[in-house]
């Protein structure tokens, strides 16, 4: 619908994330006093955002068959991981 609607609310930093390619979920990188690490939320603005990965990153990217989360380690430099999102698996 090229509506633009907000998917995250709150005083923490949420960084750039990624859309699965279906675009029914978005992943993004945020920094909490509670909890760092991805998270992933639905793009229709139900339910609650879930934390799928406890690393601190950048760059995240969804493969095109949406199985696949590559994203570079925060800490570590150049290095880059990836995670299954079916089995939440690194």
């Amino acid at each position: 619908r090229k509506v633009i609607s907000r998917l995250t609310f709150g005083p923490h930093f949420d960084g750039p994330g990624a859309w699965s390619p279906d675009g029914q979920k978005a992943y993004f990188r945020s920094r909490r006093p509670d909890a760092e690490g991805i998270f992933e939320i639905a793009t229709n603005g139900t339910g609650t955002e879930k934390r799928v990965h406890t690393l601190a990153t950048h760059h995240l990217t969804v493969s095109p068959d949406g199985r696949i989360l590559l994203f570079e380690r925060g800490n570590e430099g150049l290095a880059l991981d990836f995670m299954d999102l079916q089995t939440g698996k690194t």
